[in-house]
């Protein structure tokens, strides 16, 4: 019972914050940055967001994630 107690709470503040920080309850503040930044996914076999950027920086170091992330879609390649 009290370790339901605690997990509840925690649950609850996390959807709180979310709230506040984004509108929905359900949308944590770190899956806007990552549709923001667009920066790929740690799983290779996922595939990687293409967002569109402004900045040269940003779009630079986001080729070079994805190219660094592409190495690991094979275990050949490892």
């Amino acid at each position: 019972m009290p370790a339901g107690v605690v997990l509840a709470s925690g649950v609850m503040f996390t959807g709180y914050y979310a709230w506040r920080v984004t509108g929905s309850p359900f949308r944590l503040p770190y899956m806007v940055n990552r549709a923001t930044y667009g920066w790929p996914e740690n799983l290779a076999f996922l595939p990687a967001d293409t967002p569109t950027f402004r900045q040269k920086v940003l779009k630079d170091m986001y080729r070079k994630e994805v190219g660094r992330r592409d190495q690991y879609k094979s275990l050949s390649d490892i």
